[in-house]
């Protein structure tokens, strides 16, 4: 049936396109080289249809052949298009022409040649999991490998290599893929093309007869695994958006759209059986077999029993997917005919009778009521056939499809107020809701109760109902009510089923944790007075209220709350109980005076980590693991899991590729909450594999929330400085945190990766490491520039300043292509402080190597860009590196006279002469001062710049910080030595007797008495006496 669907989708865009060319040879637009070709191009579509039809495998869906289809319809708008255009006319270039038919016909045919070759090989190798990749990455291979033969075949091998692990050599099922590849007629574009395929083939597979059997671990049986519940199948079946789901995951939440389709724009369905996922699910788990046969048989029953009770709507839908998986069953065939003309019949009564009864004023009257539940319309509505609740049928595994039945007498007389089918609907609608509401009370007798609120539950799971009952008047008032213990089990589980429901819907968490008692009364449902299924009911209830952060708080201080949930948590209470108190409990775990609460309370810590371990459904294990990240976030409660016994051991056993995608992100986040603890992180560096599966989790294949996750809690690490040299050395890890730099990766990884190596950077040793790993420095540098985000361009200052300061580096580092250039960007005002800062600290350093100094004083805007960060506006730190740049630059005698021609640069420098500035800024001006006062084109002008002599002087005096006493004394000894400054620093006031006093100050050290006895020396050949 599904191949008979798959080929006939093909079959009518195949006939399309031949019809479109045959009008185009019948227009006579043509030369009779292009009629030649139109007909070949005809033979040719004819024969691949063909070829399609005899060798198509069964039960293949449509959906693998959508890029065959696509290209069948974009050939027939290109037809289309060339002939609006009159591109076949004579006229034009035929030429081109024939070579464009003749491109479109090759295409297509390897088109028709690799859509066979996919579907053969999904089936020969009985669907196997990771085919829905394979396939999608075969098309992107199949248009490469023509414009580039070594990637494709690079990619061939890459993926057959994990496509055909476990696959004997010389087994049936590559036989059969190899047989099918071989039988296939080829063209010459794709000869060369499935040569690669099969060569890679046989170079992938197993070829020892003890490797020959496939071993299956822990990651395999993700396929047998629901991608929306996490629960195991029992009856997997296709969608039609190609991914294999559990068929009671669709029918029991009615899902028409594929929550993997981010646009909703594709209708969704169950399109056939996966037989080949359901044999290896049977032979891994035979009692999902069991279970098989027990849904189907159940279902069906239920049925029968529902259209032998009158419930068409019901029977009609439950019908319908009991021929879905059975299109043979007579019975079912026969009452779906039944039900089908009898509904009809009665749609057609009831657009007769609101005809004639309904009225204008009456629909006024209830136009807003009708607007308020609108998109209830949807949903088909049977009139009742009964007059009390008694004829509910019973439960059942399927999902309600419209309103129950209820025993309203007016509910009949409400379908008279619609003037046509869909007011009629939700006219009905709107009654019926009504008429449940008003039964939702412990006055109701308990017979009619229980299915009244089970009616208003099987309503609450309808996505379109759940907004819009919620703001019934009085609704949730009223199911609040009934979740009492004092209630019979029947009614307390479809009432917490009801409120769960309605809270699974965004929109309505908010006012449902409002309503008084709601909170308190679902916490009471969680005791071990009421039946497990109660609880699960109301732990669901609560944990999606818990999902609006505000309420956090408030549902965390319920009494009991947290004991409760615990409890819950135990090994006996069932996979269902289990999960939701898992997720409750991670919830309100992300409030840290919650946090506080939960590890106060006895066997908390225990029993979440009791849930990590292997033999745990994975459902409930990545709830768990969500708890225990989100409780490492408070660091004393880290420390109690970080020194819980086995806690580590199963959240490193989790990081493994092997285990579900989920359950991993969650282990890897409660390791990274865990290493921000000092304690923890000496626990986690030296746990055997922590390391190891931390850097695995870096490669470039792994999941972007994981890798995001591992390389913050490798940052995280980094942090320990006695471990610095031994996180860099372990084996692959810098060069993993290097890759993760690169231009494209998600700015998320980029920054943690960013932080790991700035924290690395700091040991001394590191710094030598990092600058010799392969792209470290050019993607440090690739960073440092305004498109990328300012917290990675910080870290990567950080780093890239850090490696400045080895001797080894400095050279390689100002030499770099860019490296000088992005420092000097970055030295701008505007640039963020800490930027700025980091860009003059690394400045400074790569000047102080001597072989730097000449090309770096000589970079374009350099100077002025130093000059401009000692402006008074400027952070003390930045001024600080700026002054240091200055002075090492200044060495230099080339250097020292350019920079005496700034302006700018003398002024600022005087400037800081002054005893009133920071002494960190003042220590590094005055060196620069003195380096330029040291070359004698400068002594003249310096000595005669206003106030140069008085603040060099004032500096002298006791109380100034050694280092400036001594600068200060070196840079007069330095002016001193051209005589025209003798007479006038001899003169100035105080000088003389300045430096006398500080050479016999018995508190100045050797260095500043040796640069006041050179000054004194200096200034005694003036006419001045020195004393």
């Amino acid at each position: 049936m599904a191949e008979l669907m798959a080929m006939g989708l093909v079959a009518e865009a195949t006939k399309r396109l031949v019809f479109t060319l045959l009008d185009v040879r019948a227009s006579k637009q043509h030369s009779r080289n292009i009629t030649k070709e139109i007909d070949e191009f005809v033979t040719t579509l004819n024969k691949n249809v063909a070829l399609l039809k005899c060798k198509l495998p069964p039960t293949v869906c449509g959906e693998a052949l959508d890029s065959l289809l696509s290209k069948l319809k974009e050939a027939v708008i290109f037809v289309q298009s060339r002939q609006q255009h009159g591109f076949f006319k004579t006229m034009w270039n035929a030429k081109e022409t024939k070579e464009e038919l003749n491109f479109l016909r090759r295409n297509l045919d390897s088109a028709f040649q690799l859509a066979l070759f996919i579907t053969t090989l999904d089936v020969a190798l009985e669907a196997n999991k990771k085919i829905d990749d394979f396939q999608l990455k075969m098309l992107e291979i199949s248009e490469a490998h023509s414009s580039d033969s070594k990637h494709a075949r690079g990619e061939i091998q890459n993926m057959l290599g994990l496509l055909m692990q476990g696959v004997h050599k010389t087994g049936p099922k590559l036989q059969s893929v190899i047989t099918a590849v071989e039988s296939l007629p080829q063209s010459a574009d794709t000869e060369k093309f499935f040569a690669d395929v099969l060569a890679n083939i046989s170079s992938q597979v197993v070829t020892s007869e003890s490797e020959g059997s496939a071993i299956t671990t822990e990651g395999d049986d993700d396929e047998f695994y629901d991608p929306i519940t996490f629960d195991l199948m029992c009856d997997p079946v296709k969608g039609t958006d190609g991914r294999t789901y559990d068929r009671w995951t669709i029918i029991d939440n009615d899902l028409t759209q594929s929550p993997f389709d981010q646009n909703k724009s594709k209708p969704f369905s169950i399109v056939c059986d996966d037989i080949n996922v359901r044999k290896r699910l049977f032979s891994r788990f035979p009692s999902a077999k069991a279970l098989f046969h027990e849904r189907r048989t159940s279902y069906r029953r239920d049925a029968l029993k529902l259209a032998g009770e009158g419930h068409d709507a019901e029977a009609l839908f439950m019908l319908e997917n009991v021929l879905k998986w059975d299109d043979e069953d007579a019975d079912c065939q026969k009452l779906r005919d039944v039900i089908s003309v009898r509904m009809s019949q009665l749609k057609t009564e009831r657009a007769r009778e609101v005809d004639l009864l309904w009225s204008p004023n009456q629909e006024r009257s209830l136009r807003s009521m009708d607007r308020a539940l609108s998109s209830c319309n949807s949903a088909p509505v049977i009139s009742a056939r009964s007059s009390t609740f008694s004829t509910f049928p019973k439960d059942h595994h399927h999902r309600a499809r419209s309103f129950e039945t209820t025993s309203s007498q007016d509910f009949q007389s409400s379908l008279k107020f619609k003037a046509n089918e869909e007011r009629a609907d939700g006219m009905e609608s709107i009654q019926k809701l009504k008429d449940i509401v008003i039964l939702l009370s412990e006055d109701t007798p308990a017979n009619a109760l229980a299915e009244a609120v089970k009616s208003f539950a099987n309503l609450a799971r309808a996505p379109e109902n759940k907004v819009n009952m919620a703001v019934y008047p009085g609704a949730l008032e009223k199911l609040v009510g009934l979740l009492s213990l004092d209630l019979p089990n029947a009614v307390l589980f479809e009432a917490a089923r009801a409120f769960a429901n309605l809270s699974s819907a965004k929109e309505n968490r908010d006012k449902m944790a409002r309503v008084p008692r709601a909170v308190e009364r679902l916490a009471c449902l969680m005791c071990n007075e009421v039946p497990a299924s109660v609880q699960s009911e109301a732990a669901r209830s609560f944990a999606n209220l818990a999902l609006e952060k505000d309420h956090r708080l408030r549902m965390g201080a319920v009494p009991n709350i947290v004991e409760r949930l615990v409890d819950l948590l135990r090994r006996d209470a069932g996979e269902s109980v289990q999960r939701q108190a898992a997720r409750a409990f991670a919830y309100l775990a992300s409030a840290e005076e919650n946090i506080i609460n939960m590890a106060a309370c006895s066997n908390a810590i225990e029993r979440v980590v009791d849930l990590l371990s292997k033999d745990v459904p994975v459902t409930v294990q990545v709830e768990a693991a969500k708890a225990v990240a989100n409780m490492a976030h408070l660091e004393d409660c880290g420390k109690k899991i970080a020194s819980f016994r086995g806690a580590l051991e199963k959240l490193v056993t989790l990081m493994s590729r092997k285990v579900h995608e989920s359950v991993r992100y969650e282990a890897v986040r409660a390791l990274a909450n865990l290493s921000h603890s000092k304690q923890n992180k000496t626990k986690l560096v030296t746990f055997p594999q922590a390391i190891e599966r931390l850097v695995s989790l870096l490669s470039a294949d792994t999941e972007e929330s994981i890798k995001t996750q591992a390389v913050r809690a490798f940052a995280n690490l980094t942090a320990a400085k006695e471990y610095l040299v031994e996180l860099a050395e372990y084996p692959g890890a810098m060069q993993k945190l290097i890759n993760l730099l690169a231009k494209g990766t998600p700015e998320g990884v980029q920054l943690q990766a960013a932080r790991a190596i700035a924290y690395l950077s700091w040991d001394d040793d590191n710094q030598i490491t990092i600058a010799a790993t392969h792209g470290a420095v050019e993607r440090l540098v690739s960073i440092l520039t305004g498109s990328i985000p300012i917290s990675i361009q910080k870290q990567a200052a950080v780093a890239f300043a850090n490696l400045a300061s080895a001797n080894e580096n400095r050279s390689m580092l100002a030499s770099f292509p860019g490296a000088l250039e992005k420092l000097v960007t970055l030295l701008s005002r505007g640039v963020h402080p800490s930027l700025q800062y980091q860009a003059a600290l690394a400045f400074a350093d790569l000047s102080w190597a001597e072989e730097n100094r000449v090309r770096m004083a000589a970079f374009p805007r350099a100077i002025e860009r130093l000059v401009g960060l000692l402006a008074p506006d400027v952070e003390e730190v930045v001024q600080s590196q700026a002054a240091r740049a200055l002075a090492n630059l200044s060495i230099v005698k080339q250097n020292a006279v350019k920079l005496a021609t700034y302006e700018d640069v003398i002024s600022c420098l005087v400037n800081f002469l002054s005893r009133n500035v920071p002494e960190t800024v003042q220590s590094q001006a005055i060196i620069a001062f003195a380096n330029l006062a040291s070359v004698d084109e400068n002594k003249w002008y310096l000595a005669e710049y206003t106030g140069v002599l008085e603040k060099l002087v004032d500096l002298l005096s006791s109380g100034v910080p050694e280092t400036i006493q001594r600068q200060a004394a070196r840079a007069i000894a330095n002016l001193a030595t051209m005589r025209e400054n003798k007479i006038l620093m001899a003169s100035h006031p105080g000088a003389v007797d300045k430096l006398v006093a500080l050479f016999h100050d018995p508190a100045a050290s050797e260095g500043v008495k040796s640069y006041t006895r050179k000054a004194l020396s200096r200034l005694s050949g003036s006419d001045v006496r020195v004393r």
